[in-house]
């Protein structure tokens, strides 16, 4: 039985012709999708990399943006702006002595306890002041929250370093005075307490003064500016824009990259 139908097949004869167009029909059937799938799998890895690329992109804008400003003013002063991640992305040296410790001590990109510590804590810091002269930091933020949260950690570290200090609150329209006058933060509100004593005092006065000479002539009254009993009234007017219509609609907190010193680091 299996040979007859071998030998009937056998049998079966087509010309060249028809030989050659049957592999032809055969070819087109088998690779005529192949192109496709070879244009998708190269569009896969090409349209990862642009995500990973956009992905970074967005990353490294957010994380540069400033949303808070340190400012730690004993005789030297530097400013620091913190990003929403609490990291510092820039640190300011008003002074020849305050860029000479910068220099030697790298805050950028640590968390800004671990940064103020390293700080106050540091040789360099420590060779411009004694361990009696007070810590005058002053904290300006985009938010109640953000500001109380700083203040709770930067108090711990003066604590933990038994430095004598108070952090003090100042608005984010005294940080772009400040940042304008090209003066720390911290000094700027004690210009504003010193105005009130002497009317003719100016910023440049103070700018060339330490933080112990203008305690002296503060005598026995506090340079920390607004203290926390009258703190909440004036950080909810400020932060008004920011709460209500968010970031990106406030003319106030899209110019924050001012406000909180990112435009003239150090290093």
């Amino acid at each position: 039985m299996n040979n007859r139908i071998y030998e009937e097949f056998n049998n079966i004869h087509c010309s060249n012709q028809i030989k050659n167009s049957t592999k032809e029909f055969l070819a087109k059937k088998a690779y005529s999708k192949k192109p496709k799938h070879r244009y998708y799998r190269l569009a896969v890895p090409v349209v990862c990399c642009f995500i990973a690329v956009f992905g970074a992109l967005s990353f490294g804008f957010v994380y540069s943006i400033p949303v808070a400003a340190v400012s730690v003013d004993i005789n030297p002063s530097v400013q620091l702006s913190l990003n929403c991640f609490d990291r510092v992305v820039a640190a300011t040296g008003y002074d020849d002595i305050s860029r000479q410790i910068l220099e030697k001590v790298d805050v950028n990109n640590r968390k800004f306890d671990d940064a103020v510590t390293s700080l106050i804590s540091s040789e360099a810091f420590e060779d411009y002041s004694s361990s009696e002269d007070f810590v005058n930091i002053t904290i300006s933020a985009e938010n109640n929250e953000k500001y109380e949260a700083i203040e709770e950690s930067l108090n711990s570290v003066l604590s933990e370093c038994n430095k004598n200090g108070k952090c003090n609150y100042a608005d984010t329209d005294d940080a772009q005075k400040a940042q304008d006058a090209q003066i720390s933060l911290g000094k700027y509100r004690a210009y504003l307490s010193l105005l009130e004593k002497d009317p003719d005092i100016t910023i440049d006065d103070v700018r060339n003064m330490t933080m112990k000479e203008i305690r002296q002539l503060l005598g026995e009254e506090s340079i920390q500016g607004q203290n926390s009993e009258n703190m909440g009234s004036q950080k909810g007017n400020n932060y008004d824009n920011c709460t209500k219509n968010g970031a990106a609609d406030s003319t106030e907190c899209s110019s924050s990259v001012g406000k909180y010193g990112i435009d003239t680091p150090h290093g």
